[in-house]
């Protein structure tokens, strides 16, 4: 979910690149795109899917737009654009949980609940970003799982965290085995780093 650029510092967090010894074994692919990134100052979506990081997947890189009428043609662009995908990863800048209202002014910020529910209707499984807010982190996760649980009916509901974020898990019952692979070596790359739930 592609943004206009703005005042927050999250996307300035990039200390770890600084600290190869402690981080590149863990995915020495990944560390080196960002590392390189950084350093020619191509940091956009377009240099992440030129990589082809991810062989086979599928980028939806328009920007979103706040305003409600060109929010609602994006999604719609977006679903039909991902059509048949297997798992539809979601990176809104802060997550779910918006503070601000759908179709005003900051809400690209967020994804929405019924944003949630029109891509669960494509039968994919779904990966969430979520920033941690300053509040208590498990009757957070506790909410926002217990909701997704709802909204996406037949999938098991996880998350992968870290200190500082989130990844809310839907995974379908067709993309179990796929997904226990997938955490398997997560566990194995990210010991002490990212706990799945």
């Amino acid at each position: 979910m592609l943004t206009a650029a703005d005042e927050n510092s999250n996307g300035r967090k990039v200390d770890y690149l600084d600290a190869p010894q402690r981080w590149r074994h863990r995915d020495p692919l990944l560390f080196d795109f960002l590392k390189r990134s950084l350093d020619t100052d191509q940091r956009g979506v377009r240099s992440l899917e030129d990589a082809n990081l991810l062989p086979g997947a599928s980028y939806f890189s328009e920007p979103l737009p706040d305003d409600e009428r060109s929010r609602q043609a994006y999604f719609e662009r977006a679903l039909a654009a991902l059509k048949g995908a297997d798992l539809l990863f979601f990176d809104p800048d802060t997550g779910l949980e918006p503070s601000a209202s759908w179709g005003r002014r900051a809400s690209g910020q967020y994804l929405y609940w019924s944003e949630v529910r029109k891509a669960a209707s494509t039968g994919a499984s779904m990966l969430i970003f979520q920033l941690w807010k300053r509040e208590n982190r498990q009757q957070t996760l506790a909410r926002l799982t217990n909701t997704l649980s709802t909204t996406i009916k037949g999938a098991a509901i996880g998350s992968i965290d870290s200190p500082f974020i989130a990844f809310l898990t839907a995974c379908r019952l067709a993309h179990r085995e796929r997904y226990a692979v997938a955490l398997r070596l997560m566990r194995e790359r990210w010991s002490g780093e990212l706990e799945a739930k």
